[in-house]
């Protein structure tokens, strides 16, 4: 993938009802937006679980206290040159039908 080959829009016109939400038993101190390389111990994936069901599309970045994006998302980071992002692997689990969504991180 090369620069010209990649197209990020922002649409903040976006209204998806789709929520993506983080387990609860997560460390109260595990920060993603302090900044700090983070050192505590998390489970390797994570499991994150949402409403979305088989057949919708899933955002490449979702923005919350946790910001879960896709590996496309990622890749277009690295590819722009930021190189000091810290990710932890997560599944996302549909709380409607099971489906399983692979391939995002926090």
């Amino acid at each position: 993938m090369t620069r010209e080959d990649i197209i990020l829009i922002n649409n903040i016109s976006l209204d998806s009802e789709i929520s993506i939400d983080e387990p609860e038993n997560l460390p109260i101190e595990l920060d993603f937006m302090g900044g700090d390389f983070i050192t505590i111990p998390v489970d390797k994936p994570m499991v994150f679980t949402t409403n979305a069901k088989a057949g919708d599309t899933m955002l490449d970045f979702e923005d919350s206290s946790f910001p879960v994006m896709s590996k496309r998302f990622i890749e277009i980071l690295k590819s722009a040159g930021v190189d000091n992002l810290q990710t932890f692997s997560i599944i996302i689990k549909s709380t409607k039908d099971d489906t399983i969504w692979k391939d995002y991180y926090v």
